[in-house]
C-alpha cells in the first residue's frame, strides 16, 4: 500500500479522526462501487470441520439438537427478567420445585466425546446469592459416579467455566449438563452456554501478567508496542486458555483506540491485542507483519492464550495485512475478519501468491460497504469469490455505506463492526492442531 495519501484520503481520515473513535483510517483510492446490499449467512455455519467450540444456548433460544429435558423445575428458555446480560435480549430462567429439581440441557442426536471438550462456560446469577451444584449424564441417564462441581451465584451476573475433569468422573461420554438446585424453590438465570473444544497445545503463560480486566493497557513487544484488552471471562489464574483477536488498524487510525473499540466488554469471550508501531499511518505490506507476529509472540507468553483460536482481523489498509499475514502465516490464525479492505487488491501480493502460500484454508468473515470507492463493492465481490472458489470457508456481508460512516442508529461503520463481524469470534473457529 502506497505511503502517501490523496488529498481525498487524507480528509477521510481527518473526518474519522474527529467524528468517531479512531478504528478507521484510510487505504488505496479505487474505482466507484456499486449496487444492493446483502447481509450475508450465520457465523456458526462457515466454521470448518475442526473440532470447535458448540453453542448450546445464546440470546433466545437453544442451538439444535438441544432440549431442555428438566425435571421438577418450571423453565422459560426467553425470560427477560431483568436484568439481562450485557448483549442480551433474553435468558433461560429456572425455578426448581424440590431440592432435586433441575435444568437440563440434553444434545438429543447424540452423546458427545468428553475427550473431545475442555470446559462447560455459562453466564449465572440469582434472585438471592446461592449456589447450583453442576453435573453430567449420558443421553440413557449413566450418572458420572457422584462427580460435581459446585457453582456460586450471585446476584450480579458471573461467567463460570468448569473444567469437564472435575465432573466427568468415570464418564467417557456425555449428554446432558445437568443444573441441580439446591433448595425448593430457588430461582436462577443461566446465558450464554458453550461447550468448549479441547486445545492442542494450550499451554501456561511462561511469564504470566497480573490481570487488569476491562481497560486497555500499552505493552511492548520486540519488534513495537501493542495495546491490551482483558475481558471479564479470563481466568486470571491462567489456568484457562482463551481466544485471542490480533486486529490491526487503518491509515491514520491508533492501537489503543481501535482496542476500544474491537472490545465491546460485558460478555466478551476473546481477548484483544491491538498492534501498535504505525500509529497514524498506513502500515507497510512488505515488512509489518513481523510487527503483528512479535505482539502475538508476546502476548502469548504473558497470557494463556489458545493457539487454535487466534484470529487476526483489520480495517482499511489493517485489513489488507490481516489477509497477507495470515496467507503467509496460515497455521498461526484460526480465521480472519476483515471490514472495507480487500483481501488481494492493496496487499502488495498477487491472488495466486497469496492461496498458494496458505498451507490451510482459513475461515474468512469479511464485511463490505456498497459504496465504498476505497475498495470497491466489485473489487470484494471478485476476490472473495476466488477465495470461496479455492476453497475458503467465507461469509461476505454486504452493508450500505461508504468506506468510513458515523455511527447514527443502526447504521455506520463501527456499528456494523460490532454487529456483523465481531460476532464471527464466538464461530467457533479452530486452527489444525
Amino acid at each position: 500500500m502506497a505511503t502517501s495519501m490523496t488529498a481525498r484520503v487524507r480528509a477521510l481520515c481527518i473526518l474519522a479522526c474527529f467524528s468517531s473513535l479512531t478504528l478507521f483510517g484510510c487505504a488505496l483510492e479505487g474505482e466507484e462501487g456499486t449496487a444492493v446490499a446483502d447481509e450475508g449467512g450465520s457465523p456458526e455455519s462457515i466454521a470448518q470441520g475442526l473440532a470447535t467450540d458448540m453453542a448450546v444456548y445464546t440470546n433466545t433460544s437453544l442451538a439444535s439438537p438441544w432440549q431442555s429435558w428438566s425435571w421438577s423445575s418450571t423453565v422459560s428458555l426467553a425470560n427477560t427478567d431483568g436484568p439481562l446480560r450485557a448483549g442480551s435480549t433474553s435468558q433461560i430462567k429456572t425455578t426448581v420445585q424440590s431440592t432435586s429439581g433441575a435444568l437440563s440441557l440434553a444434545h438429543t442426536t447424540s452423546d458427545l466425546a468428553v475427550s473431545d471438550y475442555d470446559a462447560i462456560s455459562f453466564d449465572v446469577r440469582g434472585v438471592v446469592s446461592s449456589s447450583l451444584r453442576l453435573s453430567l449424564e449420558t443421553l440413557a441417564g449413566a450418572g458420572s459416579g457422584g462427580a460435581q462441581a459446585v457453582v456460586p451465584v450471585a446476584t450480579t451476573w458471573t461467567t463460570q467455566t468448569i473444567k469437564l475433569d472435575t465432573v466427568k468422573g468415570s464418564l467417557t461420554r456425555f449428554g446432558k449438563m445437568n443444573w441441580l438446585g439446591t433448595q425448593s424453590g430457588q430461582t436462577f438465570y443461566i446465558d450464554n452456554v458453550r461447550v468448549l473444544a479441547k486445545s492442542a497445545s494450550a499451554s501456561f503463560p511462561s511469564s504470566p501478567l497480573a490481570v487488569k480486566k476491562n481497560d486497555v493497557v500499552t505493552l511492548n513487544s520486540s519488534a513495537s508496542p501493542y495495546a491490551l484488552f482483558v475481558p471479564n471471562s479470563y481466568d486470571a489464574s491462567h489456568n484457562t486458555p482463551a481466544k485471542l483477536l490480533l486486529w490491526l488498524h487503518g491509515c491514520g487510525g491508533n492501537a489503543y483506540g481501535d482496542a476500544w473499540s474491537v472490545s465491546p466488554g460485558g460478555s466478551q469471550s476473546w481477548i484483544t491485542v491491538s498492534v501498535g508501531g504505525r500509529d497514524g499511518t498506513c502500515w507497510n505490506m512488505d515488512t509489518d507483519a513481523k510487527l503483528a507476529l512479535a505482539a502475538l509472540d508476546d502476548v502469548q507468553r504473558r497470557l494463556n492464550i489458545d493457539p487454535r483460536r487466534v484470529v487476526i482481523g483489520g480495517y482499511s489498509s489493517g485489513g489488507n495485512l490481516a489477509y497477507r499475514t495470515s496467507f503467509f502465516n496460515a497455521r498461526r490464525f484460526a480465521g480472519v475478519i476483515a471490514e472495507n479492505t480487500a483481501p488481494f487488491y492493496g496487499t502488495n501480493s498477487s491472488q495466486s501468491a497469496s492461496i498458494g502460500a496458505a498451507t490451510w484454508k482459513l475461515n474468512i468473515a469479511h464485511l463490505a460497504h456498497v459504496s465504498d470507492t476505497t475498495f470497491t463493492i466489485a473489487t470484494v465481490r471478485k476476490e472473495t469469490d476466488a477465495l470461496e472458489a479455492s476453497g475458503f470457508p467465507q461469509t461476505r456481508i454486504e452493508r450500505a455505506g461508504t468506506h468510513w460512516d458515523a455511527d447514527s442508529g443502526s447504521y455506520g461503520t463501527l456499528y456494523d463492526l460490532r454487529t456483523y463481524l465481531l460476532p464471527y469470534l464466538n464461530a467457533g473457529w479452530v486452527a489444525p492442531p
